[in-house]
């Protein structure tokens, strides 16, 4: 399991995540409808599960580019402090995709 508090981080994902993500993690968030591509489904447990946490926690920090994913998905590094991705990786793998990492 990462290495934060879900119940904390269930708070930071609401904040800055679930806007495209959506509520409960299928990338159905109120913004997604404009993106292309659509936001990943972070309750799809087959493929959250297969990503190490500290693959999630570059991706959160420095954005979908830098893992050669959609630079719709921004970095958060300089906004969101580090304890509080930690928190959101461990709320996703707790209460989202309910998956650890392989």
């Amino acid at each position: 399991m990462a290495e934060g508090d879900a119940a904390k981080g269930a708070e930071v994902y609401k904040s800055y995540c679930a806007t495209c993500h959506g509520d409960t993690g299928k990338g159905d968030g109120i913004a997604a409808a404009a993106l292309d591509p659509k936001p990943r489904d972070l309750s799809n447990a087959e493929y959250v599960s297969g990503l190490t946490d500290a693959h999630i926690k570059k991706v959160v920090t420095e954005g979908g580019p830098s893992v050669g994913m959609s630079a719709a998905m921004p970095a958060w590094g300089g906004i969101i402090p580090e304890d509080d991705i930690n928190n959101i990786i461990a709320y996703v793998r707790a209460d989202v995709c309910k998956c650890t990492a392989k």
